[in-house]
């Protein structure tokens, strides 16, 4: 049973490995190092850079991700690697919001925006407010990124 319980958890960990590897070519995803997010993990870290960002009539991305999250490593080696997304995305504030603990301060953070599991991207305009139909549950393609950075 050991032995058995050992090859599907090594089938699994195989299969999450190549998820993490596959690369759609049509992405640019080794030339760039990627999107640089600011990392919080409570209510007060993410208040002072919405309010900064308000203050400068910044556009904000927020990240919400955990380190246990396969589509979030997907996400960060793929879609946030690709060059037009990085230009794209180059005068917004990019928050990541880790709720790899799932404690209080991750379910404040999630509950601030109507999350449920990252990854999730919500979109805030220059005018501090939220734009909901720009949330992002689940892994996004470059291409379908491109489209909200608008």
């Amino acid at each position: 049973l050991a032995i058995l319980l050992l090859l599907i958890g090594a089938t699994v960990f195989v299969k999450q490995v190549e998820i993490l590897l596959k690369l759609n070519p049509s992405q640019k995803t080794i030339i760039t190092p990627g999107l640089i997010f600011e990392k919080i993990n409570n209510l007060q870290q993410l208040n002072v850079l919405l309010l900064r960002a308000k203050k400068q009539k910044q556009p904000v991305m927020i990240k919400f991700s955990a380190e246990w999250c396969l589509a979030c490593k997907e996400l960060a080696g793929t879609t946030f690697k690709n060059t037009e997304v990085v230009e794209a995305f180059k005068n917004f504030m990019l928050i990541e919001a880790d709720v790899t603990n799932n404690d209080s301060s991750s379910k404040q953070l999630q509950n601030k925006f109507g999350i449920f599991a990252p990854p999730s991207l919500v979109f805030i305009n220059t005018n501090g407010q939220v734009e909901p139909d720009k949330t992002v549950t689940g892994y996004i393609s470059s291409d379908k990124l491109l489209q909200l950075a608008t």
